[in-house]
């Protein structure tokens, strides 16, 4: 099993049946944006999105969203990210992040 990083909004990845996918996102808690996953191919299982906090917090700081996907069969897909407040459900998201994966 291998592991791939999402380096860039747009990004395309090429990945194998069992390996993971990280996506690494700059969060700030304490504004009330939180990124969800907005589109999750079926090809791609969810195992975790964790939120860590800075190295070095200070008062009102952010961290980062780190989430990590497994790829469970072949295909193509576009997996899509918001950046959004629970609570503002019918407002346009702050900002947006996917990748294209390719998984063989």
């Amino acid at each position: 099993m291998g592991e791939h990083e999402v380096v860039a909004d747009g990004a395309e990845l090429a990945a194998m049946v069992g390996d993971d996918v990280i996506v690494r996102l700059p969060e700030n808690p304490t504004t009330g944006y939180q990124w969800r996953i907005d589109e999750l191919p079926t090809m791609l299982n969810l195992l975790s999105t964790d939120f860590m906090i800075a190295a070095e917090p200070a008062p009102g700081a952010g961290g980062q969203r780190i989430i990590r996907f497994r790829a469970t069969r072949s295909g193509v897909a576009r997996v899509r990210m918001v950046l959004a407040r629970s609570w503002e459900t019918h407002a346009a998201p702050q900002r947006t992040y996917g990748f294209s994966i390719r998984v063989q």
